[in-house]
Order: structure tokens, then C-alpha cells, then sequence
């Protein structure tokens, strides 16, 4: 978590990152998108140490890790904050990269596909890092590198930005876990801003 984490607070001008659990026994209930420091109107931690400290207290204090493995809240909940950052003009040379931890498959596949169909014309990005001994066959296929994911009414996703990462090939190198994780972010970002013919160095133009 620290190594994948600490890589992409690099980019993050304030450092204070929202933090999400899903797949957790959360007051007595499995749920797939709850808020870690307990405020889901304020979900911010500073930086990869608050990560780590959230982390580490929610556990403690009782929160199980708990099956099955669904993305489609958490991806929803990504997708409706960039759809807001989007309609808003002064955020929208603001970019979200979503990094999400797993140690087993996607079980909602369908519906994970739904979801990342619906934010592919979103300024987001997301980075699928897959811990501990499973296949994660089908992470490969949200990575979506060989064909374009399509939802169930037939529309195909807008462009490519998922990223999946196997840690278990990179853990006993920092060097190629960053490469991994950066790697096609540079070109999602500059797609993004192409087919919104925005440049990210400039601000945007009043309306």
C-alpha cells in the first residue's frame, strides 16, 4: 500500500486524499464504499502517512475484511465526483486518479464494466493494483489494452484509462512498480484534455 500510494502522492498538489473501503464488515454490515476516517462528506486523510494511520485504526477497531469483491461503488462514487468537477469551469484542469488495493478478483464484473463505461469521458484515470496470489484474470480484461470494454446496451467505453498491475511481478522493485503504475497515466491525461481541446498547462478560457 505505502509503496503504490507514495507513488502517485508525487502528483498530488495538496496531498490530502480521499480514502475509500470497499469489501469491508463495516458496523456490522458488508459494504463496498464507505468513507475510512468515518466522514463520508470528508473522506480526506494527509498524504500516504494518514493513509496508512486511517488504515491501521479502522482495523483495530473492528472492520473485517470481508467478500465478495465489488468495484462498481467505489468506481460510482469516483465517477460522480469527476461528472461534478467536469460542469464545474474552475476545476476542470483538475485530474483524479483513482488507485485501488486488492487481494482478490472483481466479482462484479458486469457492473464494474457499466460503471467504467460510464466514466471513460471523465478526467480520471485508474490504477487496479492487484496484491497477494490470485490469477486476476479478469483485471486484465477491465485493463481493457486488447478491446475496449462495452456496457450491456452496446456502448463502448471512450477511451482508454485503467490500468491493471500485478505487485507480485514488481514487489522487490520500486523502480518497476513505478514504471507500472505511471505508466499510461501521461497519455490518459493528455487524451483527456485532447478530446476536451484543453491544455493542461494553460487555464481554461471564460466562458
Amino acid at each position: 500500500m505505502s509503496l503504490a500510494g507514495s507513488i502517485l502522492e508525487y502528483y498530488d498538489n495538496d496531498k490530502q486524499i480521499p480514502l475509500y473501503g470497499f469489501g469491508g464488515k463495516y458496523f456490522q454490515e458488508v459494504n463496498h464504499c464507505f468513507a475510512l476516517n468515518g466522514d463520508i462528506f470528508k473522506p480526506e486523510v494527509a498524504g500516504i502517512n494518514g493513509v496508512l494511520q486511517t488504515y491501521q485504526k479502522v482495523l483495530s477497531r473492528g472492520v473485517e475484511l470481508w467478500g465478495p469483491t465489488h468495484f462498481s461503488d467505489v468506481i460510482k462514487q469516483t465517477r460522480e465526483y469527476c461528472q461534478h468537477i467536469k460542469k464545474t469551469q474552475a476545476s476542470r484542469l483538475k485530474y483524479t486518479i483513482l488507485l485501488i488495493l486488492t487481494d482478490g478478483e472483481v466479482t462484479d464484473e458486469q457492473d464494474t464494466i457499466e460503471e467504467l463505461v460510464a466514466a471513460s469521458d471523465l478526467p480520471l484515470s485508474i490504477v487496479i493494483v492487484g496484491i497477494g496470489p490470485s490469477e486476476f484474470g479478469k483485471m486484465e480484461r477491465l485493463d481493457a489494452d486488447r478491446e475496449p470494454l462495452v456496457s450491456k446496451k452496446g456502448v463502448s467505453q471512450k477511451r482508454d484509462y485503467v490500468q491493471f498491475v500485478n505487485f507480485r511481478k514488481h514487489a522487490s522493485n520500486m523502480e518497476s512498480l513505478q514504471k507500472e503504475v505511471l505508466k499510461e497515466i501521461p497519455k490518459q491525461l493528455s487524451d483527456y484534455y485532447q478530446s476536451m481541446n484543453l491544455s493542461p498547462s494553460k487555464s481554461p478560457s471564460p466562458p
